[in-house]
């Protein structure tokens, strides 16, 4: 009973349209009657139209040249066929072009937006085997990439005029979307044929772990890359979930079921798979439905995957007599970010913002006192939760942002729409108590609550009508009062406040960072521009002495336009009076500074590097403009943002090392256990490390009376006992 009502509404389908089901790719003719003279070695691909395939637009690529049959009659030598790239979005040098063929009609439909592209795909090399493969048989290969609106007749996506819009990756579980050298071998793209839920890639589940499964619905065409996956916006109904049964390996058969219920990236659902852990390596079994969706009519999908053990063989070592306690999350696998005390000591808040849990316990029980979920899959930011300064409330942001497609006087525009809000939570009950919204309603992408919990900056894009991205906005909102002032319009959602919150500091930036503004927030009026001298420079706001009098930033400039993969970066310290430059602090070779984090009442400040040969801390004097200690860190080892201790003798800094290669699918238990550096701040000694257990500790915190410290573990907060000063614990021990 249970495997037949699964199969029911595809099988209403099949039987309502047997046609539909039968098209056989391999049956459709690959000549073509009339060919241009080409100036390069042409690139054959076929595309195909509707639940038989009957209209079909041959696509030939020849360099910066596209041509495509569009009315079908298989003569590519008429002039309205032939389509040059897209100069902005095209770069011959690479071998990467785009071009915009724009609309195919099949019969009384009309399609809209079909774009084709060519992809170097050598950034993912590194995670995706067949990437990898492929570039190192043909260092030169690039990958095609197809995407159209199709006009369906009952069926509503986000395209123009509600066209459902398909993309072919160019990866799916069957390899990678290459056009052929002739026609006889050219793949088969089909769009508008019959659906199925079917793997987006095809996974490695691992014994003993959870691996993030990735699903697509789309249309399988003939040969490598040819799936045309269509966008689930609109098209499939919110809260509707495909279902994963797998029979894994084994004498013993053991089958599970899973329920995928996130989305992202426009075509795909996804969730967490965990493998038993007496489960063999080996090939399961996966099928896939989708009878949620009744009115989707989608097929099921089986595959093989294969089931191995873990490629890291980590030895563990003894933890840290230090852990006194562990602070269970919710979340049992989550990554704790967000980590704080409540002023008293007595209570310490944390987040995983994956799954988007906030969770509030009492230090010295354990106990979980209040559990905050604002109904979000997964936030925006690992500190996406703000706390009021007398820890009564939370606030929490909500992005929402949905594009659909319109066309306004034979003009393309891009339809945004935005329902972004700030919740207000009580602490004591898990209440949302209060929501704060723009009228008319926009995106909020970012928060930044004051030091005083008076006013909050947020990031915001607004809703209508435009021909690429929203114009964005920050905001200055008074908490208590709940309304809010625009401040700068900018596509830089991040601000920050003096240490007193009477000024608020903003970046102006698009593509580029061109100036730093300061505004009074008990006017929301501007005080000061500080240039952004540089061409092509981005910068970071990272702080304020503790009177409010410099401003410290991190910049980095690029040598030209569109050049990202090197630069040069700098703190800089201005005069938030003047505007005057200060100081400026080269950073070392390829070298970028990350977190930063200031001593409350003191004017050093902590920053780690990243990208750089070696890991370094930073201690900096923010009014000096002067680097005080740089305390090495070793190789190849990843750096969170450090903690001071309240008397600021101490920094706590943890380090981590990844192992090379594909980390996509990585496990706190396939990662060496992290560091927890004990660092004397006067001499910018490591006192002491501290072994932590498996996990990805993102965030740290110290006890008011910093006699704990807080760090992140796998689904729980560790607390670390430094009541005996770091360094002396071995001694004492050894006395006892």
């Amino acid at each position: 009973m249970k495997s037949a009502f699964r199969v029911l509404p595809w099988m209403f389908w099949l039987l309502s349209s047997p046609s539909s089901w039968a098209i056989d790719l391999t049956e459709v003719p690959l000549t073509i009657a009339k060919e241009p003279a080409y100036e390069t070695q042409p690139k054959y691909g076929l595309l195909v139209f509707g639940p038989e395939a009957a209209t079909r637009v041959w696509l030939v690529h020849d360099g910066a040249t596209l041509y495509a049959d569009l009315n079908g009659d298989g003569d590519l030598t008429d002039p309205a066929e032939r389509f040059a790239a897209d100069e902005k979005s095209s770069n011959a040098e690479d071998g990467t072009f785009a071009f915009d063929v724009d609309e195919v009609r099949e019969g009384d439909l009309l399609h809209k937006s079909l774009t084709v592209g060519t992809m170097n795909l050598r950034h993912l090399a590194e995670t995706e085997p067949r990437i990898r493969k492929a570039l190192m048989k043909n260092p030169q290969a690039r990958f095609h990439a197809v995407k159209v609106e199709l006009e369906m007749p009952g069926r509503r996506g986000t395209g123009i005029g509600g066209r459902v819009e398909h993309l072919v990756s160019p990866i799916d579980t069957n390899g990678l979307l290459v056009f052929a050298d002739t026609p006889a071998e050219a793949p088969i793209i089909h769009f508008g044929g019959p659906w199925e839920i079917t793997l987006f890639a095809a996974p490695t589940l691992t014994v003993g772990r959870k691996t993030d499964v990735f699903l697509g619905l789309g249309t399988p065409g003939l040969g490598p890359g040819t799936t045309a996956f269509a966008a689930y916006q609109n098209l499939v109904p919110d809260g509707l979930s495909p279902k994963l049964e797998i029979t894994f390996p084994g004498d013993t058969e053991t089958t599970a079921e899973y329920v995928l219920q996130q989305r992202c990236c426009t075509v795909n659902f996804h969730g967490g798979v965990q493998v038993p852990d007496d489960v063999p390596p080996g090939e399961a079994t996966v099928t896939i439905t989708f009878d949620d969706w009744i009115g989707g009519f989608v097929a099921p999908g089986t595959h093989r995957v294969k089931v191995a053990k873990s490629k890291f063989d980590i030895v563990l070592e003894p933890v840290s007599p230090r852990l006194k306690a562990s602070l269970m999350h919710p979340t049992r696998d989550g990554v704790m970010s967000g980590i704080r005390f409540s002023p008293d000591g007595k209570r310490l808040i944390a987040c995983d913002y994956r799954s988007g849990f906030v969770q509030l316990w009492d230090v010295e029980t354990g106990e979980q006192l209040t559990t905050i979920h604002n109904g979000a899959d997964s936030q925006r930011s690992p500190s996406f939760f703000h706390v009021t300064p007398d820890w009564k409330s939370a606030y929490i942001p909500v992005w929402t942002r949905k594009m659909t497609r319109v066309e306004r006087d034979g003009k393309r525009l891009l339809r945004w729409e935005g329902g972004g809000n700030i919740g207000e939570w009580d602490l004591a009950t898990g209440e949302e108590t209060r929501r704060l919204q723009h009228a008319p309603s926009r995106n909020i992408t970012h928060m930044t609550l004051s030091p005083n919990g008076r006013y909050f900056l947020t990031g915001d894009e607004l809703a209508g009508e435009y021909e690429g991205k929203p114009p964005s906005r920050v905001s200055l909102w008074d908490a208590e009062a709940g309304t809010a002032l625009d401040l700068l319009e900018t596509s830089s959602a991040y601000g920050m406040f003096s240490p007193d919150s009477s000024t608020a500091a903003v970046t102006s930036r698009d593509k580029y960072s061109t100036a730093v503004h300061l505004f009074d927030t008990s006017t929301g009026k501007q005080t000061l521009t500080i240039p952004i001298e540089d061409a092509f420079a981005t910068a970071h706001l990272l702080g304020f002495s503790p009177d409010g009098g410099i401003l410290c930033g991190s910049v980095r400039v690029f040598p030209a336009e569109d050049v990202w993969k090197t630069s040069q970066s700098s703190l800089r310290f201005w005069d938030t009076r003047s505007g005057d430059l200060i100081s400026t602090i080269d950073a070392e070779e390829g070298e970028i500074y990350s977190g930063a984090t200031f001593l409350p009442k003191r004017s050093l400040f902590a920053l780690a590097n990243w990208r750089s040969k070696r890991t370094k801390v930073y201690l900096v004097d923010s009014v000096r403009g002067e680097v005080i200690q740089a305390i090495d860190l070793g190789e190849k080892t990843s750096v969170r943002t450090p903690a001071f201790s309240p008397d600021g003798r101490w920094l706590a800094v943890a380090t981590q090392v990844f192992p090379e290669g594909n980390t996509r699918d990585l496990t706190a238990q396939d990662i060496p256990q992290p560091r927890i550096h004990l660092v004397e701040v006067g001499t910018g000694e490591v006192r002491e490390t501290i072994i932590s257990p498996q996990g990805i500790p993102v965030s740290l915190a110290f006890s008011p009376d910093g006699r704990t410290l807080a760090t992140g573990g796998d689904g729980r907060v560790l607390l670390w006992d430094l009541s005996t000063p770091p360094g002396q614990l071995a001694a004492r021990e050894a006395g006892e």
